[in-house]
């Protein structure tokens, strides 16, 4: 499964509280009526950037089976992509960053969680990270999954 996120910036004039409803009230339903491929949508509202990073207001994930779903289907139709593309005008600016992603699961999320369109318990973390210069990106993800994650889970109970 494929997992498209993006790194999403509100308009100057919107406050965090406003741009949130937008994402969640208005644009979080349109999404799911006008992408037909659209298997798994999760909307993570961002708190701020206490790292000292830019500020994101939000960082959505999509889930589709493949690229070409994302990249050739995305819309039930062009007044579909339209519906969408004026929607997300209203709130956001300079578009978004995107990323096509693999996701790695290293530990299962445990009860509780929160039913659709609820707020999850407790508190994520996404942390946006670049290899060191001259290192591959395949050296990077096996080292990621097969020595940082393994010493983060012994460490975090």
């Amino acid at each position: 499964m494929l997992k498209i996120c993006f790194l999403c910036r509100r308009r100057p004039e919107i406050t965090r509280e406003q741009y949130a409803a937008f994402v969640l009230e208005g644009h979080a339903p349109l999404a799911l009526k006008h992408h037909p491929t659209l298997l798994r949508y999760v909307i993570n509202i961002a708190e701020g950037a206490p790292s000292g990073g830019p500020e994101i207001d939000s960082l959505p994930a999509l889930y589709f089976a493949s690229l070409e779903d994302f990249r050739e289907r995305l819309y039930d139709s062009p007044e579909g992509q339209e519906i969408i593309r004026r929607d997300v005008a209203r709130f956001m600016t300079g578009g978004a960053d995107t990323y096509a992603t693999t996701e790695y699961v290293q530990r299962k999320a445990t009860p509780p969680t929160a039913p659709l369109g609820q707020r999850s318990p407790g508190a994520k973390e996404i942390w946006l990270l670049r290899r060191r210069e001259g290192m591959s990106r395949q050296a990077f993800v096996d080292h990621w999954l097969h020595v940082h994650a393994p010493l983060a889970l012994a460490s975090q109970p």
